[in-house]
Parts: C-alpha cells; sequence; structure tokens
C-alpha cells in the first residue's frame, strides 16, 4: 500500500465563494469532472458533514469507475475535508483523504499551469 501525499497548487480568478460552489455543487461537478470523451454522473448528492455522494465516470461509452464520496469537514467557503473510495468491477482501486482550502482572493490571477480539466471561464 501506498500512502503518499500530494500537493495540487492552482490559482483562480473566482472569489472563494463562487470557487466553492463550483468545487461542491453536483451539477457543476458533473460539467468540470469531465474532460474530452470522459463523462461524470452524480448519482447521489448529500454534501453535508457525514453525507455521502455517488457517482460514475469514465469514458462515455463506459463509465465503470464507481466513486463514494463521504463529507468530513465542511467550512463554507473557506475549506472542505472527504475521503473518496474508488472501485470498478467490484474491485477497490483507491482511497483518498482530500482537503482543499480556498484563500481569499486578493488580486485577479491567471491559471498559471496546464490543467486536464475544461477552463472555469465559462462558469461564472
Amino acid at each position: 500500500m501506498t500512502t503518499d501525499t500530494f500537493t495540487f497548487d492552482r490559482n483562480f480568478p473566482l472569489p472563494p465563494a463562487r470557487m466553492f460552489t463550483l468545487m461542491t455543487d453536483a451539477k457543476m461537478r458533473e460539467i468540470w469532472g469531465a474532460s474530452g470523451d470522459a463523462v461524470l454522473e452524480m448519482l447521489e448528492a448529500d454534501m453535508r458533514i457525514g453525507g455521502l455522494e455517488r457517482h460514475r465516470c469514465g469514458p462515455a461509452d463506459n463509465p465503470e469507475f464507481e466513486v463514494e464520496t463521504r463529507w468530513h469537514n465542511i467550512d463554507a467557503p473557506h475549506a472542505a475535508t472527504y475521503t473518496e473510495v474508488i472501485e470498478a468491477g467490484g474491485m477497490r482501486l483507491g482511497a483518498s483523504l482530500v482537503t482543499y482550502t480556498l484563500p481569499p482572493l486578493t488580486q485577479p490571477v491567471r491559471q498559471r499551469s496546464p490543467s486536464p480539466y475544461p477552463p472555469l471561464s465559462g462558469l461564472r
């Protein structure tokens, strides 16, 4: 088992309240959570402490990955913590603990690194 930790730092020209909504709203996540020929289909969304979310994702013709997300801490619009379990074909592929923080926007910034996700500019 590997228990590596890694950090993604990205800057978006959005205030924390708007970014929090984009990251946690089920319909918004279906939009930005899939790119190219992939899909993300939200099956259940209960975004509250202790709440469970389930979605399927993967190639549009075979969204074989099943994901269960359990929310553990929600400090809107500043931070959230959740665990995620990913399975396919009845086999557990991985589990993760995710914490994200949204610091105050001090000035408009540009996204500085390439991303596999579609731009968020159209989701204001």
